[in-house]
């Protein structure tokens, strides 16, 4: 059986990241650093990418889920990535083709996004659960320790432009390194980990207690005064120490939102919605969803890169969320023998 808060987790998390790729990609640079551009980020930052990956993680524990099924899983989700870079990107291969722009034709084939670090973790996850089996200390402990060592790793440089393309899938600032799996395999492993702790511990999937309500106070209070570093970070894609690629102190950070979130969804749909429809569907088909709207995004950026104001971003974010869902149920209303592409 599905779990409703997970769906809607990841169908709140892609309408999330559909608005900031937009904003990203169209809209001007007053428009951009902007109070609605910040708040915009935010929102398609802690909210998104992080939370998406632990859910991914939450759901390996199954025992479906062999060596082989994580590396064939793992190996198509890799490729389908970069089969999408290249789709995404095909009317910018056009304008460069006929000389309308100069680009890096490998920057944007090559660039490591949530597809390949979804499939290259998997393919690591099959490893390491021959290795750890089901001790949650070794994944808890590795995790912590890929976000510490980030920096470091990140600080190495590599020896020619080739070898910059294989290990921006690891970790560095590059451009082209939106998801490396340096910070964010970790978030994978901690979703795991807390998946494992329930089933060990025979936990119920719904905790409301009191102690946790009291608990939560101070956190959200914390959460709240350090609100505008973590909006900074949110801000800063690409630098080091961004978003893309920030260290320890947002990671914990992350975590301890994370938390929150997700308690408090839970419990506001479990008691008042029991599921919402609409985003519970959006998240049982986010795969698809994703690769929809980056072919939408990606193509029309090439027209319009950092030319929208507010309102045309506005309109844009409305328009290719709708398209991005009635492309999508009709791909699933084609009938044929399919596996879901979705976790």
């Amino acid at each position: 059986m599905r779990n409703p808060t997970a769906d809607i987790l990841k169908g709140l998390a892609v309408v999330f990241m559909i608005q900031v790729h937009i904003m990203e990609q169209f809209a001007t640079a007053e428009l951009y650093n902007s109070w609605i551009g910040q708040l915009s980020l935010f929102i398609g930052g802690p909210l998104c990418a992080p939370i998406f990956m632990g859910v991914m993680g939450y759901f390996m524990v199954s025992p479906k889920h062999n060596y082989w099924y994580f590396i064939k899983r793992g190996t198509s989700l890799f490729g389908i990535g970069i089969g999408l870079n290249i789709i995404r990107s095909l009317n910018l291969f056009a304008s460069s083709y006929n000389h309308l722009i100069d680009i890096n034709h490998l920057f944007y084939i090559f660039g490591i996004d949530i597809l390949q670090l979804a499939g290259l973790s998997l393919f690591i996850f099959g490893l390491l659960q021959k290795a750890f089996k089901s001790k949650v200390l070794l994944y808890f402990t590795l995790a912590i320790i890929l976000v510490i060592i980030e920096p470091i790793i990140s600080s190495f440089a590599p020896i020619n432009e080739s070898s910059a393309y294989l290990f921006a899938i690891i970790g560095g600032t590059y451009e082209w390194s939106y998801f490396p799996i340096l910070p964010w395999f970790s978030y994978i492993l901690l979703g795991y980990c807390f998946r494992l702790l329930i089933e060990k511990n025979n936990l119920p999937k719904e905790i409301y207690s009191k102690t946790f309500f009291l608990f939560s106070i101070p956190i959200i209070i914390g959460l709240i005064i350090t609100m505008p570093y973590a909006s900074s970070i949110a801000h800063n894609l690409y630098g080091k120490g961004g978003y893309y690629h920030h260290g320890i102190l947002f990671f914990v950070w992350e975590l301890l939102f994370a938390a929150i979130y997700i308690y408090y969804l839970n419990y506001i749909i479990i008691r008042y919605f029991k599921t919402i429809k609409g985003i519970q569907w959006i998240g049982e088909n986010v795969t698809i969803i994703y690769i929809v709207q980056w072919i939408i995004i990606g193509n029309l950026a090439t027209i319009l890169f950092l030319s929208q104001n507010a309102i045309q971003w506005l309109i844009w974010t409305i328009a290719i969320i709708l398209a991005s869902v009635l492309i999508t149920w009709g791909i699933l209303k084609i009938p044929k023998k399919k596996e879901s592409l979705n976790y």
